[in-house]
């Protein structure tokens, strides 16, 4: 059983980038796939208060909504990042749970801890422009995430010139971008894991 994270940090459910996560593995539920799905915006998340306490064991004081989100994270083969691009970056909703990755930070710099599994990440970024400047701003910033989690970061789609709600349902070319992208995903988690026992 493969275990998936769709990551969601769109406010507007059901909008462009919501569309494109959903198309990425649509159909492919009854394949082996557990798919849970983090919507940020839904979450009653704090920001990080750069206390340092999680130096010492790799834990965050802060009691949110952050355990559910840490705890789908840390159970899942493929973690996919779906965002739009705001003022060159990503919302709040995704900026505030990326901070909260210090514990995990911790974790891997200050404790050494190794998980040794071998996880594959993904982003779909969504934008109302052309602005290539701004999504690979964003790519790097969704790389640093996986980093910090020990994921691979394989794959991603940028979606451009999306202005409104369900564009995305217009353009046959990107939603079939949105599907390969899952089927790749799957693959490359595959290829890591026979590379592993090779």
């Amino acid at each position: 059983m493969i275990k998936i994270a769709i990551l969601l940090s769109s406010p507007r459910v059901n909008g462009n980038t919501d569309i494109l996560l959903e198309k990425a593995f649509n159909g492919q539920k009854l394949k082996g796939l557990n798919i849970k799905k983090i919507i940020a915006n839904s979450l009653n998340i704090k920001p990080c208060q750069g206390c340092g306490r999680c130096h010492k064991k790799g834990i965050c004081v802060i009691r949110d909504d952050m355990a559910f989100v840490y705890k789908v994270l840390n159970e899942s083969d493929i973690v996919l990042v779906g965002t739009p691009i705001y003022f060159g970056s990503v919302p709040a909703q995704l900026k505030v749970i990326i901070d909260r990755m210090q514990p995990l930070w911790a974790r891997k710099y200050l404790l050494n801890y190794k998980d040794g599994r071998k996880r594959i990440g993904g982003l779909i970024c969504v934008s109302s422009s052309n602005g290539k400047r701004y999504f690979d701003c964003v790519r790097k910033l969704i790389n640093i995430f996986c980093i910090i989690q020990d994921i691979k970061f394989s794959r991603y789609l940028y979606a451009e010139k999306l202005e409104h709600k369900g564009d995305a349902n217009k353009h046959k070319n990107i939603l079939k971008k949105a599907s390969n992208l899952g089927k790749l995903l799957i693959r490359d988690l595959r290829h890591e894991r026979n590379k592993k026992s090779s």
